[in-house]
């Protein structure tokens, strides 16, 4: 199933006793593939000086229906996490399996299921609301006959059905983010990084 068991670096003080145990209805989740798999994800930036490790052998498991938070100081690895999960940078090493769909082999299968709303508004100011949702529908494959209801439901999830026909320059910087995230949903993506 190209799941590669976790891989613990020698030097970590490690405890059975204080991990708890994942629920088997989890771990179905694993088999099934629909959750994201992280397995030994390492990136190294080359650098005149020397190599800066940035990610450091990161093994994680998120579920469906639940939250996860990525958390550390600057300079942690966190954005470049994120970056390697979907394909804005590639890995040094080790992979990550999104719904069973590699992020070394398969980006197109991880993006069918992945919405992505970056830290920062990627809008075009001369689209409005419902053509912004169209036209990342049409990027993300939904079919022409389904791109109205698509927009229409997700338009309605964030709370714009106001604002369908204004600007992205013509909106909070609230609504912008609401824009954001059902731009990241439309498509139907089974799990959004925000």
């Amino acid at each position: 199933d190209g799941l590669a068991e976790p891989l613990l670096q020698d030097d970590v003080d490690f405890d059975d006793a204080k991990v708890e145990r994942v629920p088997d209805g989890l771990l179905r989740q694993n088999q099934e593939q629909r959750s994201v798999c992280i397995r030994g994800l390492r990136k190294v930036f080359k650098t005149t000086a020397e190599d800066k490790i940035a990610v450091d052998s990161l093994n994680l498991d998120l579920y469906e229906g639940q939250i996860n938070v990525l958390l550390g100081h600057n300079g942690a690895g966190k954005s470049t996490t994120i970056s390697m999960l979907t394909g804005l940078i590639p890995v040094t090493s080790g992979n990550a399996f999104v719904r069973g769909a590699s992020i070394t082999g398969n980006m197109a299968g991880v993006r069918e299921s992945l919405g992505v709303c970056p830290q920062h508004d990627v809008l075009f100011p001369e689209l409005t609301v419902a053509q912004h949702l169209r036209f990342f529908a049409a990027l993300k494959g939904v079919p022409v006959n389904r791109v109205e209801d698509e927009v229409k439901k997700y338009i309605a999830e964030v709370g714009l059905v106001e604002k369908t026909h204004y600007r992205s320059t013509m909106l909070s910087g609230g609504q912008k983010r609401k824009l954001s995230v059902a731009i990241a949903l439309i498509g139907g993506g089974r799990g959004g990084v925000f």
